[in-house]
């Protein structure tokens, strides 16, 4: 069992994997199975796999945000690499060499 005094830590770092792994079954559900993001709004509930989604923090918790439900959603690898945030530029790098993202792919970011 964890200790009380770790549980604040959480807030600023990413759960231990037992934990991480419930909340991203959670909110995967939450989310219908559907990524959240702008470029999957069309798509049908149910058409994001769990071992696909990507769980993402809308506020990053390098700049205060938490692990709370609320601050979670499901993504899929292109919405999440195509997200802003400083943070995923070696995501961008590795989408492009796999052929994930177009060139121009900085037209395509969003909030």
């Amino acid at each position: 069992m964890l200790s009380s005094k770790r549980y604040p830590q959480w807030r600023s770092r990413r759960p231990p994997r037992d934990i991480w792994q419930q909340n991203r079954k959670r909110i995967w559900n939450r989310d219908q199975q559907r990524c959240q993001g702008p470029y999957c709004q069309d798509k049908p509930k149910g058409s994001l796999l769990l071992k696909q989604a990507h769980i993402d923090h809308i506020i990053e918790l390098s700049l205060g945000g938490t692990n709370a439900d609320s601050n979670l959603r499901a993504l899929c690898r292109r919405c999440h690499t195509l997200r802003i945030s400083h943070a995923h530029r070696g995501m961008i790098r590795a989408a492009l060499n796999r052929g994930e993202i177009p060139s121009d792919w900085r037209s395509l970011l969003w909030k």
